[in-house]
């Protein structure tokens, strides 16, 4: 009976480490939600246009609390203003390096551009995040950056697996 009690003991014990780690590492995604603030977030764009991003390119995007919002466009680096009000979200003017590269970045480049420039309002839901057009049409479909996030900086810890 002892070692019952002993082998009962450790899978109890066992069980309530393992639901214990589950529960730490569980990370519940963001509620759907066009106004929470993006302040703070970083994103990988999965979609630009309707298409995949080329595989081995990077277009990235982290908005900062001073309302600029800087990354990777594909090629260079850019930083650009945003206003985020009542639904909408609106770029200002894109200020980027001027490097050239590969015809797959350099066209990624372009047609990201042109996305922030043609957004009027943005979708979040789950782990991803959505720039639309003032049509609602689609431009950017984007995954949370967990990578472009320092610690601390990370509302949510999400994936895109």
């Amino acid at each position: 009976m002892g070692s019952q009690a002993t082998n009962l003991m450790r899978v109890l014990v066992l069980s309530s480490i393992t639901a214990g780690a589950v529960t730490v590492s569980c990370r519940h995604p963001p509620p759907e939600d066009s106004q929470r603030p993006l302040a703070g977030s970083a994103w990988r764009a999965a979609n630009i246009g309707g298409r995949p991003v080329a595989s081995g390119v990077n277009v990235t995007i982290s908005f900062g609390k001073d309302g600029n919002a800087t990354g990777v466009a594909g090629c260079n680096r850019y930083t650009v203003s945003y206003t985020q009000a009542d639904g909408r979200l609106v770029f200002g003017s894109i200020q980027a390096t001027k490097k050239l590269c590969p015809p797959p970045n350099m066209n990624a480049e372009r047609d990201f551009f042109s996305s922030l420039r043609d957004t009027a309002r943005n979708l979040r839901k789950k782990s991803q995040l959505v720039l639309l057009d003032r049509n609602g049409a689609a431009r950017v479909r984007m995954v949370h950056n967990e990578l472009a996030c320092g610690p601390h900086q990370c509302v949510y810890h999400l994936s895109s697996r």
